[in-house]
């Protein structure tokens, strides 16, 4: 995977010439776009690779950090075969920086300690009170980055103490907050001040990169455009419906995105409405008081 700056032109973003984009087999030249993040992980081109749960492996992560790109393991809960056969897999395809993401309100404090030994360059974590997880990670030393959803849980990860913020707007596919990209990412930028932020949520080529840059990101966070290639662990199927599909194929749910408090309340409701049916048809089956019981022959 290579970056082009051919894909599109930045002039004047950020003091940049060009900016940087997947192309295949080109031979446009190469440039790097500077910016906070960059420096940070010391990565030449301002994106990253959203750890998305189950499908951003060790081969799709190592793929965008040979790029030049930050590559983002997903581990989701933290399952732990899981885990160790794609951080594995991600540790012996690049010796580019590299790091791994957890879903803060499920994955436990020893998952994240675990792919700590791996060595990561950064850990992300995301959905839920960072605050266990991050300890650990704060403690080797590792950049830390929070991805958040409103002003709220901006203000937490600044006093976590978050290396990076990842301002993710209502457009992002999976779990998502309630406020758009456009308007989220100034907000976030301006409250984080020094720390860098990376724009999230409907971002899928250079010219969104830019925008990115333009509203005060120091790079951008990219997930459905990454599933969408032969690295990620996804079905084929899968990938080519990204490709072929538009903006108005869009499906929005709070399925996904069910707190575990919510997800056991719902699951005793369907439970309580299975057993109120089963009751009720061996009601409907059992012969009234004095009716004589007949029986198929």
């Amino acid at each position: 995977m290579r970056f082009c700056r051919n894909f599109v032109g930045l002039a004047g973003v950020a003091g940049g010439g060009g900016a940087a984009w997947p192309c295949r087999d080109c031979q446009h030249g190469v440039m790097a776009l500077r910016t906070a993040f960059t420096e940070l992980l010391t990565i030449e081109h301002p994106i990253a690779l959203a750890p998305m749960g189950g499908s951003a492996g060790g081969a799709l992560a190592a793929a965008v950090s040979n790029g030049g790109g930050l590559g983002l393991v997903g581990a989701g809960g933290g399952d732990r075969r899981w885990l160790e056969r794609e951080l594995a897999i991600v540790g012996e395809r690049t010796d580019k920086p590299w790091g791994v993401g957890f879903l803060s309100w499920v994955a436990p404090p020893a998952a994240v300690e675990r792919a700590l030994e791996y060595g990561p360059h950064a850990v992300m974590l995301s959905f839920g009170d960072p605050r266990p997880l991050a300890e650990p990670v704060l403690e080797a030393g590792v950049p830390l980055i929070l991805q958040v959803t409103d002003l709220d849980e901006a203000e937490q990860a600044l006093d976590v103490g978050a290396n990076v913020l990842v301002a993710q707007g209502s457009e992002a596919g999976g779990h998502g907050g309630r406020r758009a990209t456009l308007p989220f990412v100034p907000v976030v930028a301006d409250l984080a001040g020094p720390t860098p932020v990376l724009a999230a949520g409907g971002i899928a080529n250079g010219r969104g990169l830019g925008a990115a840059l333009v509203l005060g990101a120091a790079g951008a966070l990219l997930g459905t455009r990454f599933q969408a290639t032969v690295e990620a662990l996804v079905a084929p199927e899968i990938a080519k419906a990204i490709v072929d599909g538009h903006g108005e194929d869009t499906e929005r749910t709070r399925v996904l995105g069910m707190d575990p408090t919510m997800a056991v309340l719902v699951g005793a409701v369907l439970l309580i409405v299975v057993i109120l049916a089963i009751v009720a048809m061996s009601r409907r089956q059992a012969p009234a008081p004095g009716e004589p019981t007949r029986r198929a022959l």
